[in-house]
């Protein structure tokens, strides 16, 4: 591809990161003028109220006659399904109005992070045009690895002119001794050849050490850049943002339950667990789009939610009053009338980022991700405690 349409991709890859920062600045501003769910003023709920007794009471009279007839029954049966359903309906479509705002948000920034990656990966592919995106990531790592090679050659040559300092200074001293001493001449130049061999010897344990280190630094060192994890991250951290919310707004959001019953574990997860399992998981340097399904995959074996429908038969005590065949009075009585009552029991189950990576991970694989853990992928800067409060640190 020449340079013409790598500039028009960059451009096109721009101009959409630019669209979705204007919609999602004015998406936010809308959720932010959104005012806060207020419940009804006693007022303003005495109609429903009213309604609900009405109703109760004509259900209370259908249900005297229905067991002597089959079809009242049925028909009765039906016309109560019908109200639920309806109740339902309008309080789910009610309340996809209501979170309209915070859905247009999660949408945009998502595409947001989107358009940001790809912009980056189409700059990185202008960089190397003759490369496949496998071969560009192979290129851009041993970029990185020679990088990390010419810092340890700069040390060991620092060292290295350190030491030579020190030869010329003791050899100045030596010198003024044998002046001032001749008969210790001999034991100076033993001295000297010693000095030599040991400096010698020093000098290759320096190169074969800063050798040795230098390649367990570079393998135990994430591939990717610190923008692409950090994403990476931001992008898991909203599937659990996104979690929570329904959790915390489940009754509103599955609104066809008269009691709801939680058993939730925590959610949370250690991000150098998600960054070294990308490393090992796609063998080398990543970019976010690349990962999107690996993370979708991680999430959906992290937590498990599950919803369990139950129904109980119960009785509410109603009065009733009738008219006396015999004597004509009204005679007032209270019955005991079933209803139907719907509990939901909500359970989520946290199964633990760490053990779906190691479940997943298998041989040489397994092998990698412990070295990354047990280095940090020597990021330990990347997450820090007081802001990734489950984050991994050095002991």
């Amino acid at each position: 591809m020449n340079p013409e349409k790598w500039d028009e991709a960059i451009n096109k890859a721009k101009s959409r990161v630019e669209e979705y920062e204007k919609k999602l600045h004015s998406a936010r501003s809308k959720l932010a003028k959104q005012k806060p769910y207020k419940a009804p003023s006693a007022v303003k709920r005495i109609p429903n109220t009213v309604v609900l007794e009405v109703k109760a009471r004509v259900h209370g009279k259908i249900n005297e006659v229905e067991n002597d007839n089959v079809g009242v029954e049925a028909s009765h049966r039906g016309e109560r399904y019908g109200e639920r359903t309806i109740g339902s309906t309008s309080r789910a479509i009610r309340q996809r109005i209501r979170t309209h705002p915070a859905r247009r948000v999660q949408s945009l920034e998502k595409k947001f992070a989107k358009a940001q990656s790809k912009l980056r990966f189409e700059r990185m592919a202008k960089e190397y045009p003759d490369l496949s995106k496998k071969a560009a990531r192979n290129a851009m790592k041993k970029q990185y690895q020679k990088k990390t090679t010419a810092k340890m050659a700069s040390v060991v040559k620092t060292m290295a002119t350190r030491v030579l300092m020190a030869i010329k200074r003791m050899a100045r001293a030596v010198m003024n001794l044998i002046k001032s001493n001749p008969k210790v001449m001999l034991v100076v130049v033993i001295c000297i050849v010693l000095i030599i061999v040991i400096v010698l010897a020093c000098m290759v344990v320096l190169t074969l050490l800063s050798n040795t280190i230098g390649s367990v630094i570079g393998a135990s060192t994430y591939p990717s850049e610190t923008e692409e994890m950090l994403a990476a991250e931001d992008y898991y951290a909203d599937l659990e943002i996104r979690l929570q919310y329904e959790l915390d707004n489940y009754q509103e959001l599955h609104p066809d339950y008269d009691e709801y019953v939680f058993y939730l574990d925590e959610i949370q997860h250690d991000p150098y667990v998600l960054i070294s399992f990308l490393s090992v998981w796609h063998e080398g340097q990543w970019l976010l789009v690349e990962v999107e399904d690996t993370l979708l995959l991680l999430f959906e074996r992290q937590y498990v939610l599950t919803e369990t429908a139950e129904m109980e038969v119960r009785y509410q005590t109603e009065t009733i009053s009738y008219s006396d065949p015999e004597t004509g009075e009204i005679v007032t009585a209270e019955i005991e009338v079933a209803y139907e009552y719907f509990i939901c029991v909500v359970s989520l189950q946290n199964n633990g980022l760490s053990n779906v990576a190691v479940s997943i991970l298998g041989g040489d694989q397994l092998a990698w991700y412990t070295l990354y853990m047990a280095t940090l992928g020597n990021r330990p800067d990347l997450f820090h405690i007081d802001e990734y409060p489950f984050a991994s640190t050095y002991e």
